[in-house]
């Protein structure tokens, strides 16, 4: 009879170790290796550009409307390292939202941002509504701070080459010389880790 009990108690032991055993292999099997996410904000995208007021001479008749053309460009946008370095696979991106879109107005240090009223950001192809805002002083700053409209970046993003327009529907200022101005892009994108 006891040899019996050992006999029973050691196929027990058998039975359930074997059983443990198979599921922790069924379990680590299971495992994606792209279940965790990172969400980080890379560095912004900062894009210099200059207005030319002696270019606009006749603009409203010339484009049918009071919409002006300020800027226009297709921007590249190399963003793999920074993402890299947060351990994100940039092959597999889950989300990119715009985070913030302004524009700072650097040259000549005297001017009068106000005729320029609302400012207009699109991009893609073809070219989509992005951010609207108004141009303002704050100190000693001239700055447009945009109103994101449409946040999704991802497809932008992933293309490394954005096409993007700036316009505004006011009246150019009257400057002898030409507006230097730089546009800074903020996004925050949210990826899978390349290794867990």
């Amino acid at each position: 009879m006891k040899k019996f009990l050992s006999v029973a108690m050691a196929l027990f032991v058998m039975y359930w170790g074997l059983l443990f055993v198979g599921c922790s292999k069924v379990e680590k099997g299971n495992i994606d290796p792209q279940s965790t996410t990172l969400t980080i904000t890379i560095p912004a995208k900062e894009v210099p550009f200059t207005i030319d007021p002696a270019s606009f001479a006749g603009a409203n008749e010339l484009r049918g409307g009071s919409e002006k053309v300020l800027y226009e460009d297709i921007i590249e946008w190399d963003y793999e390292e920074a993402l890299e370095s947060h351990g994100i696979n940039p092959q597999a991106l889950q989300r990119v939202r715009i985070k913030g879109l302004d524009i700072l107005f650097i040259e000549p240090q005297d001017l009068d941002v106000v005729p320029f009223r609302t400012f207009k950001a699109y991009m893609g192809t073809p070219y989509d509504l992005v951010a609207e805002g108004d141009s303002q002083t704050e100190g000693t700053e001239k700055k447009v701070d945009f109103i994101i409209h449409k946040p999704d970046f991802l497809k932008l993003l992933q293309s490394k080459n954005i096409p993007i327009k700036l316009t505004c529907e006011g009246q150019i200022p009257p400057v002898p010389n030409k507006i230097e101005a730089v546009l800074t892009i903020k996004v925050e994108v949210t990826g899978f880790l390349s290794d867990m």
